[in-house]
């Protein structure tokens, strides 16, 4: 930090620097490689290029920008989204072990209308595959589930979230360990923490349960990364199998018999 602690105040003020504390090392890291005055030519051409405004950007379109950091508890408020023929559609967010296998299920799901793979809920901005599986981060493999309402409900994709992994085993799924790999619900309202607190609930009170404890967490979501996209739509495109139980899934929640 010391080297640009005398930066021009204009600069200072970019968005860049500003409610981004987890981006600082990766910031002096980059001046000790180019040196103070490289950085500060980068700083002018970013200032002209990008214009002042949130530190981070929306959940989806038409979603409410908060800043990322500073902001764990916050709850991001997503208002229901429309699609080009006025039907209504919802997101929800859901982490359970690798994002392959979780994404390829709901793809499955009537009235799942788009899946998408990414991290969540972690310290550091717009982080890698590498980066998160490094399980310095704190993000979790989350899946993106853009669903439409009048379809299928919020309780019922949670229910098939909680038959698709094992939601006992604490930052592992399988044979993959890490903090990464976590059970977690990342909620956007308060409609959907209390579904999601009410079917763990009854879950936990349930003979499969009664001797194990759930661990998932159940959590207001925070910004969403879209992760590379070699890793989006993976098990379709490799034909590679995953860990989750799709078809017991499905027919925990009335899909197939």
């Amino acid at each position: 930090m010391r080297y640009y602690l005398n930066l021009p105040r204009k600069y200072v003020k970019m968005p860049i620097f500003r409610n981004n504390s987890s981006a600082l090392p990766r910031i002096q890291y980059t001046v000790k490689m180019i040196g103070i005055r490289h950085f500060i030519l980068l700083l002018i051409i970013c200032s002209a290029a990008q214009p002042d405004g949130p530190t981070a950007a929306t959940i989806a379109e038409g979603e409410t920008v908060i800043p990322f950091s500073n902001t764990p508890d916050t709850e991001i408020k997503a208002p229901e989204l429309r699609s080009d023929n006025g039907k209504n559609r919802s997101v929800a967010y859901f982490a359970g072990g690798c994002f392959w296998g979780i994404e390829h299920a709901f793809g499955r799901v009537p009235g799942v209308i788009a899946t998408e793979s990414g991290y969540q809920n972690g310290g550091v901005e717009d982080p890698t595959y590498r980066e998160v599986c490094s399980d310095r981060t704190g993000h979790a493999e989350s899946v993106k589930v853009v669903f439409d309402p009048t379809r299928i409900g919020y309780g019922q994709l949670v229910r098939f979230f909680f038959k698709l992994h094992d939601p006992t085993q604490l930052n592992r799924q399988g044979p993959d360990i890490g903090s990464q790999y976590r059970s977690a619900i990342f909620t956007v309202s308060n409609e959907q923490k209390r579904i999601a607190e009410h079917v763990l609930g009854e879950l936990q009170g349930s003979p499969p349960y009664a001797r194990r404890e759930i661990v998932t967490e159940i959590e207001p979501a925070r910004k969403f990364w879209s992760a590379e996209e070699y890793h989006q739509n993976y098990i379709e495109r490799t034909q590679r199998a995953c860990h989750v139980n799709i078809e017991a899934a499905l027919a925990a929640i009335g899909i197939i018999d």
